[in-house]
């Protein structure tokens, strides 16, 4: 169960990272030694790669929903992790489902992912752009834009990216 735990966890640490743009954290999830993959396979390399692109993103939420996981034996395993993403891309507000199929080893430091391929179902702009709606004035209103992007730009700005 310590196993199976961890490897999830790695999942949402992932989802995290990405969302407050921590590049330390993101590369930390990742076998360094091992082996590199070719597209649609992430490897260690990803997260730097990722990271340059971070300033063609707005936020960027990956909702984690269902993860399967195969212990192929003490020490390694795969998974398949389910994940609905909405971000800003190009202006405009954007909703993927994704299916990971992710291949984990425990290293030294814990269980990280080895590759990580991302298999796109769809990726599409939403016909109304939640971006553009007016204030919500949470709490006394329950539809329209809250405060998340302020409070996700100082976040960004903490890990050393610009705040958008």
């Amino acid at each position: 169960m310590w196993d199976e735990f961890q490897i999830r966890d790695l999942a949402i640490q992932y989802a995290d990272a990405v969302l407050t743009r921590d590049g330390e954290r993101l590369r930390s999830l990742w076998a360094l030694d091992r082996g590199d993959a070719e597209a649609p396979y992430f490897d260690h390399r990803w997260p730097d790669r990722y990271l340059t692109r971070f300033s063609e993103f707005g936020i960027s939420m990956l909702h984690v929903t269902t993860h399967w996981i195969g212990l192929v034996d003490e020490d390694q395993a795969r998974g398949r992790v389910q994940c609905l993403v909405q971000f800003e891309f190009q202006g405009a507000f954007a909703e993927q489902t994704v299916l990971y199929e992710d291949d984990y080893v425990r290293t030294e430091e814990g269980w990280r992912f080895l590759r990580r391929g991302h298999r796109l179902w769809f990726g599409a702009r939403r016909s109304e752009d939640p971006l553009t709606l007016p204030p919500a004035n949470w709490p006394g209103g329950q539809l329209g834009h809250g405060d998340i992007a302020q409070h996700l730009h100082r976040l960004w700005s903490e890990n050393g990216f610009p705040a958008g």
